[in-house]
């Protein structure tokens, strides 16, 4: 492929079809090597996307350094994705120096989460106070803008995803290849309080209520009785947790209720919420039923992120 601006982005293009499978066959090895490629050609969309996978560990090693070095380079040569999550990450938005941005971004105080605060200590729940920052909340909600879509649930008699009358709202769901080092900050943060590794979660989520909207009641765990689910827990582990974090609170409502428990709770922008869908045998456990109430007024955005006893295939 010929030198220049032009070629280094069609690279990148056909790098993240190889990585994903979509529109060409799946070699995720020869469509990083691509993707680096392409970076080096001078792609500030391929630095900053390899600058993500260094942050997320996959297909490259984890590397902070890498991944901080990469948003720099990306946004030197004018990447505004990259510029802002600069910004974020130094906690500064009004500057453009942005090797002075990188220099001030401390990993292990951004990944340092809040001292939960228990909800229920059977099933177990925590609660966590400001665990995003109002930034990094409204940031969740920006990338989610535009990409939401009728939100799904997994089917039990497939073991795959499907639309369902249990519930009326919307979501989307991020690709390992559509990512960035900020929401890899945030799933460090989440292994910080749970203890199950990045590599374990899922495809990070958010959600998306307008008035009305509703999820009923359900449970998040994949029962093991169901030999749709008994195949999918054999490959890839069972749910074992569920982190939810409220990205705004400019509405009245929408609390995730647990029946069983007698249970509601509402956060706060940045709080969250993490329960275990098994108990300490790793047994599913029944009373994490829970459902994601209606909002009465305005719109709830909410990050979803499930965890896995396995490494989750980003497929």
């Amino acid at each position: 492929m010929g030198a220049g601006p032009d070629a280094a982005v069609a690279q990148g293009i056909l790098a993240l079809r190889l990585i994903t499978g979509f529109g060409a066959p799946k070699q995720p090895d020869q469509g990083v090597a691509m993707l680096r490629a392409a970076a080096d050609a001078g792609s500030a969309e391929a630095t900053e996307l390899v600058a993500a996978l260094h942050a997320a560990g996959r297909f490259l090693p984890q590397d902070w350094d890498a991944a901080l070095d990469g948003l720099l380079r990306a946004a030197e040569a004018g990447e505004p994705r990259s510029r802002r999550q600069l910004r974020l990450l130094a906690r500064d938005d009004a500057s453009s120096d942005w090797a002075a941005l990188r220099a001030r971004i401390d990993i292990p105080a951004l990944t340092r989460p809040p001292v939960g605060k228990p909800l229920s200590a059977s099933p177990r729940i925590r609660t966590f106070e400001r665990f995003l920052s109002s930034a990094e909340c409204a940031w969740l909600i920006e990338r989610a803008r535009g990409r939401i879509k009728p939100a799904r649930i997994y089917d039990g008699g497939s073991g795959g995803a499907a639309q369902s009358n249990q519930r009326s709202n919307s979501a989307c769901e991020f690709h390992l290849v559509e990512t960035d080092v900020v929401m890899a900050v945030i799933r460090a943060r989440i292994a910080a309080v749970s203890g199950i590794p990045p590599s374990n979660m899922e495809d990070m989520g958010v959600l998306h209520y307008e008035v009305g909207q509703e999820f009923v009641r359900h449970v998040d765990y994949l029962n093991p009785d169901l030999p749709a689910y008994a195949r999918v827990i054999a490959e890839r582990g069972q749910r074992v947790a569920t982190f939810l974090t409220y990205l705004n609170d400019d509405f009245d409502g929408a609390e995730t209720e647990f029946p069983a428990l007698a249970l509601r709770y509402r956060g706060k922008t940045g709080d969250a919420i993490l329960f275990w869908n098994v108990d300490e045998r790793g047994q599913i456990d029944r009373r994490t039923l829970h459902a994601g109430l209606p909002p009465t007024r305005g719109r709830k955005w909410l990050l979803s992120q499930f965890l896995r006893e396995k490494p989750w295939p980003f497929e």
